[in-house]
């Protein structure tokens, strides 16, 4: 028997995405956990789609490009496939926004968070257990449900301009195998 794989992560990583998106669309308890999984799993997975894209598409890639960052193994990959690449548009705009927030949430600043305003003792009530919000905190839950879309759509534009074969290994994670029937010699 052989089996055949060619393993990419960011199948992986945009599938446990997809499931923290849903959970934090629920909003039942640790949903705020669940939009930060959501988002850092969608900015790993875009490095690994530049990374197994590069590899096959752009010569050198490791050597030259690898280290590079998100934003501009993305340009460089929509230049070498024939990709059109508008900063302005989607999918490019959100994985830019994802870059920054990737960022922020690679390198965290301390933030002092304060919230001062008149209310109702009604609204007290109903507020009083709610802390204040970051600006990452409201950055990552802006981006929660729109990241592991904005993925999908990057593997869509790409897969568009791959070969059949390419295809096979970087859009799909499936394998393949063969039986063969022992050979026994008496």
């Amino acid at each position: 028997m052989h089996k055949r794989r060619l393993y990419s992560a960011h199948h992986t990583l945009l599938r446990i995405a997809r499931v923290s998106a849903s959970k934090a669309a629920e909003k039942s308890i640790g949903w705020r956990d669940h939009e930060f999984v959501a988002v850092t799993m969608s900015c790993l997975a875009i490095e690994a789609i530049c990374n197994a894209f590069g590899e096959r598409m752009v010569d050198h890639w490791k050597e030259d490009v690898e280290s590079a960052s998100p934003t501009l193994k993305l340009r460089i990959l929509c230049s070498s496939m024939g990709v059109e690449y508008d900063k302005n548009a989607e999918p490019w705009r959100t994985l830019r926004k994802m870059h920054t927030v990737r960022n922020r949430i690679a390198h965290p600043k301390l933030e002092s968070v304060e919230k001062s305003e008149s209310m109702t003792v009604a609204r007290y009530r109903r507020e009083e257990r709610i802390e204040p919000v970051s600006s990452l905190e409201k950055q990552v839950a802006e981006l929660a449900q729109g990241a592991p879309v904005a993925v999908q759509r990057l593997l869509e534009v790409f897969g568009e301009k791959l070969s059949e074969d390419d295809q096979f290994d970087l859009l799909h994670d499936s394998w393949e195998g063969t039986a063969h029937p022992e050979v026994t010699l008496e």
